[in-house]
C-alpha cells in the first residue's frame, strides 16, 4: 500500500518540490508502524486525561516516540543522495501521469481466468 501511495504521489512531489525521495521505502518501513503506535498512544493519552489516570507517564511515552520518529527521519534525510533534484514542466508531468495511469490500470486479457 505504501509503495502504491508513493508512486501515485511522486509526480505531485516532483512537480511541487523538484525532488525525488530515494530512501522512501526505508523511511516507510519505520515511519508507518511507528506513527500508528503514536496515534494509538495519543488516543490513550486523551482518554487518560479524561479519567485522570497516569496521563504524565503516557505523555512521556508519546514524547519519546515522537522524538524518536523525528530523529529517524532526520538521520535518513542526512544520508548521502537521499533526494534527487528534478523538475517537470506541466506537459512532462501530464505525459508521465498518463503513462502511470495506463500502466497501473491496464490488464491484458491473457492474465484473466477464463470461464470453463
Amino acid at each position: 500500500m505504501s509503495i502504491a501511495c508513493q508512486i501515485g504521489t511522486s509526480l505531485i512531489t516532483v512537480y511541487n518540490f523538484q525532488t525525488i525521495p530515494v530512501y522512501f521505502l526505508l523511511t516507510n518501513i519505520i515511519a508507518i508502524p511507528l506513527s500508528g503506535i503514536i496515534l494509538y498512544i495519543a488516543l490513550l493519552h486523551a482518554f487518560t486525561i479524561g479519567i485522570g489516570f497516569h496521563e504524565d507517564i503516557v505523555m512521556k511515552i508519546l514524547l519519546i516516540l515522537t522524538k524518536f520518529l523525528g530523529w529517524v527521519m532526520n538521520r535518513v534525510e542526512s544520508l548521502p543522495y537521499s533526494t534527487i533534484k528534478c523538475s517537470l514542466s506541466n506537459t512532462e508531468a501530464g505525459i508521465l501521469l498518463f503513462f502511470l495511469i495506463i500502466f497501473f490500470f491496464y490488464k491484458p486479457q491473457s492474465l484473466h481466468k477464463k470461464d470453463i
